[in-house]
């Protein structure tokens, strides 16, 4: 699970980082289009941050016998 938690981070990661960069390029926009591309890199960036509080906080359930 740790190799699949580690994967799925470094993904979300790349995310953040694309969102990041976009909110540089989004500056060179019009304004009114400028203001969507950063609220949906935000949302990105931050369901991104989200998702990977959950892979990390969560536990193995052992298998019932």
């Amino acid at each position: 699970m740790k190799k699949v938690g580690a994967a799925m981070t470094a993904f979300f990661a790349v995310v953040v980082l694309t969102g990041a960069l976009g909110w540089r390029w989004a500056g060179s926009l019009p304004p009114a289009k400028a203001a969507g591309a950063r609220a949906v890199l935000v949302l990105g960036s931050v369901a991104s941050l989200a998702a990977i509080a959950v892979i990390w906080r969560s536990r193995s359930v052992p298998p019932s016998s």
